[in-house]
């Protein structure tokens, strides 16, 4: 008879099968001597009891010391996890060990207690205080769980406020993997660093050039960044070594000449090293030749975190107002906000985009439908500045002309002179020297063309002469100074736009005679006279591909404007404004069309009716983007029905 265990009498198989194998899971395997069983709370209750012990200080067979204060431990449960362990009590007899302790060096008594609580109990309790000593320890004893805990503790309490000295420590202690991660948070939440120079002080020398060569740091000046810099070389002597470097990452053109000479004129890292001085003098250059700018321009000079806007610039108005404001939006939210002024009121004129510098040409200040006044000034506009200045004048006044980009230069083609007369002549302004010259001539006199470039190559197509609409094309090679005629438009058309997205330039809207007009009598009634019933839109789109010159007709719903201004922006067109026949009225009309889909969207609308005006895209600084968010928007317009409206396209 199997003696039985007092008070046991009822309790059933079920009770012993929860009570001793609860923690046995299901058949993990068959093996050839029976069934393979795991238990999911074993390791627990091993470490559990190790802990146990550890805290009675029983059973324990050594001794670990570390600033004087010693730690009692179990040998077989430090070489189970600490590969230095293994190897020292492998090496040395049990006796040895026993009677001595084993002395830690470059290891704190706290960051010793912190590793073996995490070898006896599996947790650790860590602080940005105490972490360094714990991963210090950890290393000591090459305890992976315990180095591995500390580096993720690290790597989820990166702020801006522990960045630089989590970034310290991983260069100390070469943890490359947690370096880059900082410093990639680094690069996410800089702003918060650059804005309090205190916390600059704590990068070291890589943290510190990465953050300085970001490009994305377009909403905090140059000058503050190269107080930050000069602060953080002063803030340690053995710092004075990484001048050159530093200060080669501050885009010092873009500081003004002022802060220049207070902040870097009389420092001792600057003076002491011929190479930063000449960055200086190079600064200082770029400040006293403005004429020149545009021909001085590389990476020192870029915009940092620059967004590109598409701007409005002058035009025409309701009542003939001539403008002379600077509209600016981004092409996110296409609500206005006004970026100035011109010196003048201004119309008919030409907006051409050079290293990222707006230049405005031509054009009349009054309203003249005669053209008698037109001008041969160019003001140009610096974002990086948020300055006007007028440089060397066309050689002839112009209206109603096109004016480009081609190798590095400025291009006026054709267009209308004093008295309403039709010019042919092609004019080019190198920046570099101020100055204008005349090159070539256009095959006719004509006005209201429309041009693009593609490959270094200037096309221009269409426009109004003798009395009638052309449809002519013909592209400029700059290296031969000669005009070469290729296919025509398919339909003769003015004040049309034209605007190249990757290998194909698009032709767009414009108006033609649907008759001829009687024979004008003189030179400016052929320029501007006007019958309303003779003039009908374009609603053809044209685009032509210049590698098999050839151009591809596509009708789209009518858009019934000319006199508009087109630009494209990536794969993007966009149509500003323009001048109904049908309505005898101005628009404020945006529409953009998108090449890969074909389709034309009404994105929004003008902060006023314009027409004769020019739209353009320029990179402005993060800077100036957020004081241009922070103005209140008048001229954003309503949300009518018609906002979403898509004009489809038939081929």
């Amino acid at each position: 008879m199997e003696p039985k265990i007092l008070g046991t009498e009822s309790r059933t198989d079920a009770y012993w099968m929860d009570a001793h194998l609860g923690g046995v899971e299901k058949k993990v395997e068959e093996t050839e001597g029976g069934m393979r069983l795991e238990s999911d709370t074993y390791a627990q209750h091993l470490l559990k009891g190790a802990g146990s012990l550890w805290q009675q200080v029983s059973l324990c067979d050594v001794t670990l010391e570390a600033e004087g204060v010693q730690f009692r431990a179990h040998r077989v449960i430090l070489a189970s996890v600490s590969s230095y362990c293994r190897f020292l009590f492998t090496k040395h007899p049990s006796s040895c060990l026993s009677e001595r302790p084993v002395k830690l060096q470059g290891v704190s008594a706290q960051g010793l207690k912190h590793v073996l609580g995490l070898v006896y109990r599996g947790h650790m309790t860590l602080s940005m205080d105490m972490v360094e000593e714990s991963l210090l320890a950890a290393q000591s004893l090459l305890i992976q769980d315990a180095i591995k805990a500390c580096l993720h503790f690290l790597a989820i309490s990166l702020s801006p406020e522990t960045c630089p000295q989590i970034l310290g420590m991983a260069s100390r202690l070469g943890f490359p993997h947690l370096h880059s991660k900082a410093l990639a948070y680094l690069g996410t939440h800089c702003h918060g660093l650059l804005r309090d120079p205190e916390k600059m002080l704590g990068l070291g020398p890589a943290a510190l050039l990465q953050l300085l060569g970001r490009d994305d740091l377009g909403d905090i000046s140059e000058v503050k960044l190269l107080r930050g810099a000069l602060r953080w070389l002063e803030h340690k002597p053995n710092r004075a070594s990484h001048a050159r470097e530093v200060l080669s990452r501050v885009r010092l053109p873009l500081v003004p000449p002022e802060a220049l000479l207070d902040e870097l004129a009389e420092q001792p890292q600057v003076c002491a090293d011929p190479i930063c001085l000449q960055m200086l003098r190079e600064a200082l250059t770029y400040h006293v030749r403005p004429l020149l700018q545009p021909a001085l321009q590389g990476p020192s000079t870029t915009i940092r975190g620059a967004t590109p806007c598409l701007l409005v610039v002058g035009g025409r108005t309701e009542g003939n107002r001539v403008c002379q404001e600077v509209w600016a939006t981004t092409e996110r939210d296409v609500e206005w906000k006004r970026l100035g002024e011109m010196g003048a009121p201004l119309y008919n004129h030409c907006c051409v985009i050079l290293n990222n510098f707006l230049f405005v040409l031509g054009g009349q200040h009054q309203f003249d439908p005669c053209g008698h006044q037109p001008t041969n000034e160019v003001h140009r506009y610096d974002p990086r500045t948020e300055t006007w200045i007028q440089v060397a004048g066309m050689l002839q006044k112009r209206t109603r002309f096109h004016a480009d980009v081609l190798s590095g230069a400025l291009v006026a083609v054709a267009g209308g002179t004093m008295l309403g007369r039709l010019a042919e002549s092609v004019e080019q302004y190198n920046p570099g020297q101020d100055r204008w010259e005349l090159t070539t001539s256009y095959p006719m006199p004509v006005v209201d063309h429309a041009g693009a470039t593609h490959k270094g190559i200037l096309y221009i197509s269409g426009g109004f002469s003798g009395g009638k609409t052309l449809s002519h094309l013909y592209s400029y090679l700059p290296r031969l100074k000669r005009w070469v005629p290729n296919r025509p438009l398919a339909i003769s058309r003015c004040d049309h736009g034209m605007a190249t997205v990757q290998d194909t330039i698009y032709c767009v809207g414009g108006r033609t005679l649907n008759k001829p007009m009687c024979q004008p009598s003189s030179h400016a009634e052929q320029l501007f006279a006007f019958q309303a019933q003779e003039w009908t839109h374009v609603n053809e789109m044209e685009f032509y591909c210049p590698a098999v010159d050839q151009w591809t007709t596509v009708r789209v719903s009518p858009l019934g404007c000319s006199q508009f201004s087109l630009t494209a922006s990536g794969p993007q067109l966009y149509i500003t404004g323009g001048a109904s026949l049908r309505s005898r009225s101005k628009i404020r009309d945006v529409l953009t069309y998108a090449s890969r889909d074909r389709k034309w969207e009404r994105k929004g609308m003008l902060p006023l009716a314009l027409v004769d005006h020019c739209a353009c895209t320029l990179s402005i600084s993060g800077e100036m983007l957020r004081r241009l968010q922070s103005q209140l928007s008048p001229c954003t317009p309503p949300s009518p029905a018609v906002s979403t409206l898509k004009l489809s396209v038939l081929e």
